[in-house]
């Protein structure tokens, strides 16, 4: 199994200077096998197009709660920015995409809650 450790959030990244002050930011690093390939988006889809069953069953429970206060379900966000051309991962809308970092993310349907991710930075052993 591959085990996540708690990180430091990049200075460099685009989410960064959006949150400066507020502790909303997470960051978590992991070692890839060897072999593992290092393209972000083939490890943003293998996380989040192919999530191990009791993830997608809590995305379930979370669609059909917030459904109730008129939150868009996982699946309308990922159909609304397909609809709008957005490349979509899982059920998330790529908002930019570099050399070392992919934001993901949507809006919920209330007119304030936004949710934005960056999904993963990579960098090779001997990297920060």
């Amino acid at each position: 199994m591959i085990k996540a450790r708690v990180v430091s959030v990049p200075s460099d990244s685009v989410l960064a200077p959006l949150y400066v002050g507020a502790d909303l930011l997470d960051a978590f690093a992991i070692h890839l096998p060897a072999g593992a390939s290092d393209n972000l988006e083939v490890l943003a889809r293998v996380a989040f197009e192919r999530q191990a069953g009791w993830i997608r069953a809590l995305t379930w429970v979370r669609d059909a709660v917030m459904a109730t206060v008129g939150v868009k379900s996982s699946r309308a966000i990922g159909a609304a920015a397909a609809a709008r051309g957005l490349q979509v991962i899982g059920y998330l809308p790529l908002l930019s995409k570099s050399a070392g970092e992919l934001v993901m993310g949507g809006t919920t349907g209330i007119s304030t809650s936004e949710s934005r991710s960056c999904c993963a930075r990579a960098r090779r052993a001997g990297g920060s």
